[in-house]
């Protein structure tokens, strides 16, 4: 065997590495990055001085979009939801029906100047996705939660985000009359 064999070899090896790593950091429907990638960016922030924003996403309702519409047209939803957040660099779907968005800023940046971006951002995703009334009991909507802080108290961060998240859910639902036990 020639060199140019262990070469090619070498070369059709790292190539599958390459796209073997990619898929354990990407989610299959979405194509957006998974958990794994998001823990794994967050190890990083966590490291840093910068000032660390998070915005979670929640599919209101999911399960009984799935039941309602089908798979198919609620796997549309969630492919809908990934492609207005591939406009960010940091988007992930870190659930079934959750999503997030990681963003570093610098520090000197006023806070309020840091959350009313993320404030933005999830408005004009929320607004994008819309809303679809599924029965007299359940509404599919997306519902947001922002936070933002200081890079080592990045966990922190996301529990206030998820907390955020949580209450604007509930409350977007009490207003449209959805049924609280709905999923």
């Amino acid at each position: 065997m020639t060199d140019h064999f262990y070469e090619a070899e070498i070369l059709r090896l790292r190539a599958l590495l390459d796209k073997e790593r990619r898929a354990a950091r990407t989610d299959g429907l979405t194509s957006l990055d998974n958990r794994y990638s998001f823990e794994q960016n967050v190890a990083w922030i966590e490291q840093g001085e910068d000032t660390a924003l998070v915005v979670f996403f929640d599919a209101a309702n999911l399960h009984y979009a799935n039941k309602v519409l089908g798979y198919s047209a609620a796997d549309n939803l969630l492919r809908r939801i990934a492609d207005n957040l591939r406009d960010y660099d940091n988007a992930f779907r870190i659930g079934g029906d959750e999503f997030a968005i990681l963003m570093t800023w610098d520090s000197s940046i006023p806070m309020r100047d840091v959350i009313s971006a993320g404030t933005a951002i999830a408005s004009r995703v929320m607004r994008e996705i819309g809303e679809y009334r599924l029965s007299d009991q359940a509404t599919f909507f997306l519902a947001a939660g922002v936070a933002a802080g200081r890079g080592e108290d990045i966990h922190a961060v996301i529990e206030e985000a998820s907390k955020a998240m949580a209450k604007a859910k509930e409350l977007r639902k009490t207003s449209l009359g959805d049924a609280p036990d709905m999923r």
